[in-house]
């Protein structure tokens, strides 16, 4: 897997490997559907994650009424953000691993928010594990690829005779 993404590089379109045919967007109208489903889902995310703050403000200036909305939780945002991810990575060009990488985050962040409503304590705690194990690997990837890229650069600024540390 070393075809990683890294932060902010979700929209630059993935460079396939020499022989590796490139990994096409999924086009026509399925393709606008899904993009159609991940801006929504995402400004629903974003929407419903400003009212539960706004709500929990409320909750907090005004203790009397604490009981207007009983069990806020954030588990709609994370569902929506996790849904509007999955279906962005599958409209853009992306190489096999960095759907792959794409998929596990968006199922962390749905089954973080899934696991919001569960009753069994022990599922909930494998859950929780799971999608922490699935964050951790991800950002692992991320901070791997950052380190090899700066190593090559320097390498690259040594070979220029341009680095300051020759």
């Amino acid at each position: 897997m070393d075809e990683t993404s890294t932060p902010f590089d979700e929209f630059q379109h993935a460079t396939p490997k020499a022989g590796e045919p490139p990994q096409s967007a999924v086009g026509g109208w399925t393709g606008r559907v899904m993009q159609g489903l991940s801006f929504s889902s995402a400004m629903l995310a974003i929407i419903m994650a400003v009212g539960i703050v706004g709500l929990h403000l409320l909750r907090a200036a005004a203790p009397a009424h604490g009981d207007l909305v009983p069990g806020l939780k954030s588990a709609l945002p994370l569902i929506a953000i996790g849904v509007a991810y999955l279906s962005l990575i599958f409209t853009v060009p992306r190489t096999s691993a960095q759907r792959f990488l794409g998929f596990l985050v968006a199922l962390a962040f749905v089954l973080w928010g899934a696991e919001q409503y569960m009753t069994n304590a022990i599922l909930i705690s494998v859950i929780d594990d799971f999608v922490v194990l699935l964050f951790v690997f991800d950002l692992f990837l991320v901070i791997r690829e950052n380190l090899k890229k700066a190593a090559l650069e320097q390498e690259e600024r040594r070979a220029n005779g341009t680095d300051a540390n020759v």
